[in-house]
C-alpha cells in the first residue's frame, strides 16, 4: 500500500507549511501544484523541499478541478492519494491509524470502482467559533487511484470515476469520527486581494458567486475555537 499527497496552493504563506507538516509524516511521495503565488509561497517550498520530501510544479491556477486533475495524473496509478488544500490539517490520530487501516482494505479494494475513505470535515469558514457538535462527513479527500479518477466542477469539486465499461460504482470506507480534517480558511490580506482580482477581472466566474452569497467573505477573517 502506498500512499501520495497532492495539494495544490496558490499564495500559502501564512498556513502551507502547517497543512504540510500534519501530512508529510505518512505519506510515501508529496506532490506539490502551485498556481502562481507571489508572496513567497514558492520560496518556501523550495526551501523546505527535501525536508518534507516535496516534489513541486507549477502551472497558471485556471480552475479548481483542473488543478487537482494536474495533480492526479501525475500521481501514480494503484496508490491511495489523500487531497489536501494549504489552510487544512489532519488530526493527530488520523496520523496515528491511516496508514494501517488503508493497508487493510488495500488488498480487498475494487479497483474498477471509486473507492473512497469518508472523513470527518470541519469546515471553519462556516463554523468560525467551532459550535457544531459534529462535522460533516466529505467523501473527497482520501481516494484509490485506479487511472479513471477525477475531479469536476469548479470550486466545490466533485470525484468521479469513469468505468472500463457498464456503470460507474462506488465503494464508500466510513472514517472512524475522531479522524477529522479541519479547515481553517484563514484568509491574509494580499491572498485575499489576489481573489478579488482574479473575480473582478474575469478570471473565476464560477468562483463569483460562492463570493458574493456573503460580502463579508470577501474581507480578512480570523479564526478561533472555543
Amino acid at each position: 500500500m502506498k500512499l501520495v499527497a497532492n495539494l495544490i496552493c496558490q499564495e500559502g504563506m501564512p498556513d502551507i507549511i502547517r497543512s504540510i507538516e500534519t501530512v508529510a509524516p505518512i505519506v510515501d511521495e508529496f506532490l506539490v501544484m502551485d498556481g502562481g503565488s507571489t508572496d513567497g509561497t514558492m520560496d518556501l517550498l523550495r526551501r523546505y523541499e527535501k525536508s518534507y520530501n516535496l516534489t513541486i510544479f507549477e502551472h497558471p491556477f485556471d480552475d479548481m478541478a483542473k488543478q487537482r486533475n494536474r495533480l492526479i495524473k501525475k500521481t501514480p496509478v494503484g496508490v491511495w492519494i489523500i487531497t489536501i488544500d494549504q489552510d487544512e490539517e489532519i488530526s493527530w490520530i488520523m496520523r496515528q491509524e491511516v496508514r494501517r487501516v488503508l493497508t487493510s482494505i488495500d488488498k480487498d479494494v475494487d479497483k474498477e470502482s471509486l473507492s473512497v475513505v469518508s472523513i470527518p470535515f470541519y469546515e471553519l469558514a462556516g463554523d468560525m467559533k467551532h459550535i457544531l457538535a459534529f462535522p460533516r462527513r466529505i467523501n473527497a479527500k482520501m481516494f484509490y487511484n485506479n487511472g479513471r479518477v477525477k475531479f469536476t466542477g469548479h470550486y466545490h469539486c466533485i470525484l468521479q470515476v469513469t468505468p472500463k465499461k457498464g456503470e460507474a460504482r462506488q465503494a464508500i470506507y466510513e472514517a472512524p469520527e475522531v479522524w477529522t480534517i479541519t479547515h481553517h480558511a484563514f484568509m491574509d490580506p494580499r491572498r485575499l486581494a489576489t481573489i478579488n482580482e482574479e473575480i473582478d477581472a474575469g478570471k473565476r466566474p464560477y468562483e463569483k458567486s460562492h463570493w458574493d452569497m456573503n460580502k463579508r467573505k470577501r474581507t480578512e477573517r480570523p479564526f478561533w475555537r472555543i
